[in-house]
């Protein structure tokens, strides 16, 4: 008995370590192939769920796009996804792999799941040392956060009616152990 290989077919497969990732995680996408030789560079997107090959352009994500080199019939992009601190869950994307470069003329050989991102529930309060100051003193704010990771940067702004009191009063105040000062 003979066996012949068709060597002419390249197939492409791309999967997701999850279809619901959480922000602040990372999500995995896999290529698989057969018959593409090591070395191959496939070009990955990360593009809106609604038909079009559009980039999906949410905060949630850093970089949209990635190149990738085939070895051993296997590729992997790592897509972190990062938390927003808005409350607009259901956003989805999916990832396309196309040979020759990213944009519609080239053929896209792959499609991934959708995935949909799980927004990660967090609070945020913040309080005056007092509620009433005389012109020349200094109140403090504290920040009490749930769910916010350590080192965020969050911006804060003087807003009210003394408006006018203020210069441009706004700054960040990074958290750390779910608080934060400012004066």
């Amino acid at each position: 008995a003979i066996t012949v290989n068709d060597t002419s077919y390249a197939g492409y497969t791309l999967t997701t370590s999850s279809t619901t990732p959480a922000e602040a995680t990372t999500v995995t996408i896999t290529l698989t192939t057969v018959n593409v030789p090591n070395g191959t560079s496939i070009y990955m997107r990360a593009i809106k769920n609604d038909g079009s090959e559009d980039y999906f352009d949410d905060a949630d994500i850093g970089d949209r796009s990635q190149s990738v080199s085939v070895q051993n019939n296997s590729a992997t992009w790592n897509i972190p996804i990062t938390q927003d601190f808005i409350n607009d869950a259901g956003e989805q994307f999916k990832v396309i792999a196309k040979t020759g470069g990213y944009w519609t003329p080239y053929p896209t050989v792959a499609t991934s799941p959708v995935m949909t991102i799980q927004d990660l529930p967090f609070t945020v309060s913040v309080t005056p040392s007092t509620t009433s100051a005389n012109e020349g003193t200094t109140v403090n704010f504290t920040v009490a956060t749930t769910g916010v990771p350590n080192g965020t940067k969050l911006t804060w702004y003087v807003i009210g009616n003394a408006y006018t009191d203020y210069d441009d009063m706004y700054d960040e105040v990074t958290i750390n152990n779910n608080q934060g000062t400012f004066s």
